[in-house]
């Protein structure tokens, strides 16, 4: 079986690759088709990816940005096939192992364009024969009937009217939940450029330069030191009637001091709402990560990242993020920066909003501070949090 690996920007790439190959009669498992983002679908993937015998990469300046690709490459430990869809070159090391011809040493990258996916297949294809790639019995999918449908995209249409209407459900909600909560109080108590917010303990640091005290207002911006909490955000549900994170499910994500995961952006709004502030925009996010300054690579204590600096690098479907408190602060005093969790900021990206920072998952070229990625807001993630900013007069 083979597993296609491409991000989401490709998608029309992998529909057409998909297509063809069925065609020439050969299995392609993928990412299932979900409505809304799955927090535990590198579970059912890592399954796939370990019923299958090659990998194929859609290979192009989107996947080169994308942690969630890079993830299923580094997890794959079989022949990875890479085939280009743009000008980005393959990338090198053990890790991502390219496909070699036998007779020059060379890689064998397969160019594509708008009028050469039947020849891109066709390799493919030839590559399956060379390999001797042989089909898996229907009844080892009956635990993940998903991939078997994942690889069809009769319904894409429906999924994505559906994707739309749970969106514009959402972005509703969250209107009449600002409107009914009104101007929200801010109780704070004050220690000199930190506060500590009272109904939930969120403790907040106020950011330097620009945001910490502006030309012409008295209004300075402050950062919530750590990323919210799942006992901050089980206080949010009980006074709001929001429901639970799906992660909640698995005891692993419930450490009452580990951040809270598998929360949409639309919840985080709202969190951050009721919290009498707003999620960070991404420059805000950044100032706090780097004190401003554009040589930090990493936001950790010392700059680097390495053993005891952050939390990242677990192995693909496993793990949890940990406690906020595990690893030390940066410079300024903020917690999990690097690492550890996603955050969601504020700033949008077309339709999707941005997250930053990293995950336990990820490699370390994606917990460097512009290692900036971006989700749908209605998704949820078993590594995307959120943090908190309060403007404060």
């Amino acid at each position: 079986m083979i597993f296609l690996s491409y991000s989401r920007e490709d998608r029309h790439w992998a529909t057409r690759v998909t297509t063809d190959l069925h065609t020439q009669g050969l299995r392609v498992a993928r990412d299932p088709i979900l409505v809304q983002g799955d927090p535990f679908w590198r579970r059912r993937v890592r399954w796939t990816l370990e019923h299958s015998q090659l990998m194929v990469v859609l290979w192009s300046s989107h996947a080169v940005r994308s942690p969630w690709v890079d993830q299923e490459i580094r997890y794959f430990k079989r022949r990875k096939h890479f085939v280009l869809i743009d000008q980005t070159p393959i990338p090198q090391g053990e890790e991502v192992e390219s496909r070699c011809d036998q007779h020059s040493g060379d890689p064998m990258p397969m160019w594509a364009s708008h009028h050469s996916v039947g020849k891109m297949t066709a390799d493919i294809h030839r590559l399956c024969e060379q390999e001797n790639l042989q089909e898996p019995r229907f009844s080892q999918f009956d635990e993940n009937q998903e991939f078997r449908r994942g690889d069809c995209e009769s319904n894409v249409e429906d999924v994505n009217r559906h994707r739309q209407d749970y969106f514009a459900a959402e972005e509703a909600r969250l209107e009449r939940f600002c409107r009914d909560l009104g101007e929200r109080g801010v109780r704070i108590a004050r220690i000199e450029d930190r506060v500590l917010w009272l109904d939930d303990g969120s403790r907040l640091i106020r950011l330097p330069g620009e945001f910490g005290r502006g030309c012409e207002s008295t209004i300075a911006v402050y950062l919530a030191a750590t990323p919210v909490t799942n006992e901050q955000y089980r206080r949010f549900l009980i006074s709001t009637g929001y429901l639970s994170p799906p992660t909640w499910q698995h005891v692993e994500f419930r450490t009452p001091d580990a951040p809270v995961v598998g929360v949409t952006w639309f919840e985080a709004k709202a969190y951050a709402a009721w919290a009498g502030g707003d999620l960070p925009t991404y420059l805000e996010w950044k100032t706090a990560a780097t004190e401003g300054d554009p040589k930090v690579e990493y936001a950790t204590w010392n700059g680097q990242l390495e053993e005891g600096t952050a939390h990242f690098g677990v192995q693909f479907a496993e793990g949890a993020p940990v406690s906020n408190l595990a690893y030390p602060a940066n410079r300024l005093g903020y917690y999990g920066m690097c690492g550890n969790t996603w955050d969601w900021c504020s700033n949008s990206d077309g339709p999707h909003r941005i997250i930053c920072g990293g995950g336990y998952m990820d490699s370390s070229r994606f917990c460097r501070v512009k290692a900036v990625y971006r989700n749908a807001p209605i998704d949820r993630d078993c590594s995307v949090g959120f943090r908190i900013k309060i403007p404060i007069g």
